[in-house]
């Protein structure tokens, strides 16, 4: 009893520790920068090109929701994309109270478990969704460093960057590849407990069904990539908003590392980690830590208008998946 009662105290303090962390990072970045110059980059801003990434944000949730339909589509469900297209704005909505991602995924996960569907194909989907997303945005780091290997800076780094997203895009991938599995399946049934290897068999079992119909698979995969091309367009036309000067192929480097950086669990929808991310990483190219900060501001906000449309969404909806 004392354990399940500690529960709801240890998430709190969890809760309030991120909130904290983000707060003074917040506050630390406001600190050391001049907010003369943040207003005027505020008031200065192209509001049509703010609404254009706004757009292409909502596109981002769309394909979003339907490349986690074609992975369960390939597990055998049949839950309607509008019910899918609902439980990924909800997500999305209490992503904005969670650690990266984890608010959208458990809420989707919770919507399984009010529909006819196996609570097995909800949670191995939302994995699979999951892992699919950090692939592509792996991908794109990738490639990016031979078309932006003009303006990076030390080499030395830039091998060691490719080696780590090299070695990430490499875990994701054998996660994602069920001969994979049979390695993971052997480690897991000596090694961890039966409830843990009973869930990885589950889950290699899901992953066993996409890579079985190669069409629906890479249908997922060019949607994840979609996605993360559409997250950059969008950072694109927010940086052209607040008047950065930066390339395509400079930001297809930059975005997927803010991105990682800013899942890192350590604060609220990676408020403050992101917008560090942004300030230190766009700042290595010459953007100032105004634009950069305000950029990040931008692109925060159009992710937290999704949720505000998830927000109305739950609390209008009759059923979760119907």
């Amino acid at each position: 009893m004392g354990s399940v009662s500690e529960r709801p105290r240890n998430s709190a303090k969890s809760m309030v520790l991120r909130i904290g962390v983000s707060a003074l990072l917040m506050v630390w970045l406001l600190n050391k920068m001049p907010l003369d110059r943040l207003k005027t980059a505020f008031l200065n801003a192209n509001c049509v090109l703010l609404a254009l990434a706004l757009l292409t944000t909502l596109v981002c949730a769309l394909v979003q929701t339907m490349r986690w339909a074609v992975v369960l589509n390939a597990m055998g469900s049949t839950i309607p994309f509008s019910g899918l297209l609902r439980s990924n704005f909800v997500g999305l909505f209490f992503n904005l109270f969670t650690p990266s991602n984890v608010g959208q995924d458990a809420a989707r996960v919770v919507d399984f478990r009010s529909s006819g569907d196996s609570v097995a194909t909800g949670l191995a989907s939302v994995a699979i969704d999951r892992l699919l997303g950090l692939l592509a945005m792996l991908v794109f780091a990738l490639v990016a460093f031979p078309l932006a290997s003009g303006r990076l800076p030390d080499s030395s780094a830039v091998t060691m960057a490719v080696c780590v997203i090299s070695i990430c895009l490499a875990f994701v991938f054998g996660l994602l590849c069920s001969p994979a599995g049979k390695i993971v399946g052997r480690f897991a049934a000596r090694f961890l407990p039966a409830k843990v290897d009973k869930g990885l068999r589950q889950f290699y079992g899901m992953t066993k069904q996409m890579t079985a119909k190669p069409g629906k698979a890479f249908c997922a995969v060019l949607l994840a990539l979609i996605f993360q091309f559409l997250v950059i367009f969008a950072n694109y036309l927010i940086a052209g908003a607040v008047g950065v000067s930066i390339s395509l192929p400079l930001l297809i480097l930059l975005v997927p590392l803010t991105g990682l950086v800013a899942s890192i669990p350590i604060s609220i929808n990676g408020v403050g980690l992101r917008e560090w991310a942004y300030v230190q990483l766009w700042g290595a190219f010459g953007v100032t830590s105004e634009q950069a900060f305000l950029s990040s501001l931008a692109f925060l906000a159009t992710w937290v208008a999704m949720g505000l449309v998830g927000a109305v969404v739950y609390t209008t909806r009759r059923q979760a998946l119907s």
